[in-house]
């Protein structure tokens, strides 16, 4: 975006310059150099955008296009302020998109930190989950069918963290959201099951449970692979 910036400020130096020079066609000539030069930096910056801007690269495209324009004209010791005038609006048209996508990749970064965080919470909760079904797993083998005292209640902590992992996930990731939403359906039927006490009936739900949050991981972890893809382009 800097290199824009800078591209913008030399072509208003070439157009004044010129404007200047009209009265000394010779000094026009002159000018057709300068104007070569800032032909031949735009087409280096447009090369530089092209993969991870090609919309701003486009208008690069364009902008050298218009002063090509007026180099021939000033070769040929003409003006051609009609031509600098479409280069500087295709350069401001070009800095806003690359400004645009500098903005994308800055929402990409905070989005990534925000998933890279919900992906650690689900982790979390996996192993929280699986603790809950091992417990209840050798519960159920017993002839009481009678699960720890506290079993019910870790499950309720286990569904409690799910549900506040579904309401990060609604903005940064919302296909995670829907199976966490099924899995904290899932814990709480597990739950229930073990306050009555049944062992054996919370196995099926927590199973559930258990495949609802690892699709939610797989989910989290597709979004975080097209984040750090997008973030690999450099845009200055």
């Amino acid at each position: 975006q800097k290199k824009v910036q800078d591209l913008i400020k030399q072509e208003e130096k070439v157009k004044a310059a010129a404007e200047k020079a009209e009265a000394k066609p010779e000094e026009l000539k002159t000018e057709a150099a300068k104007q070569a030069e800032v032909k031949e930096e735009t087409k280096n910056v447009q090369q530089d955008a092209a993969q991870p801007a090609p919309e701003a690269a486009q208008t690069l495209g364009e902008a050298a296009k218009q002063m090509k324009k007026s180099e021939e004209a000033l070769a040929n010791k003409e003006n051609a302020p009609a031509a600098q005038q479409a280069a500087l609006d295709a350069l401001a048209k070009a800095e806003q998109q690359l400004g645009e996508k500098v903005a994308q990749l800055e929402k990409a970064k905070e989005d990534k930190a925000k998933l890279e965080e919900l992906n650690k919470k689900v982790g979390e909760i996996i192993k929280d989950q699986a603790k809950v079904q091992m417990d209840t797993a050798k519960a159920a083998e017993k002839p009481a069918n009678k699960p720890e005292a506290n079993t019910a209640a870790e499950q309720g902590q286990a569904e409690k963290k799910a549900a506040e992992a579904q309401a990060a996930a609604a903005e940064a990731a919302p296909e995670a959201a829907k199976p966490l939403a099924d899995a904290k359906k899932n814990m709480a039927d597990a739950k229930g099951q073990l306050e009555k006490p049944d062992a054996a009936a919370a196995k099926a739900p927590q199973k559930e449970a258990m495949a609802d949050l690892q699709a939610a991981k797989k989910a989290i972890e597709s979004k975080l692979g097209e984040l750090t893809a997008q973030l690999g382009v450099d845009v200055e």
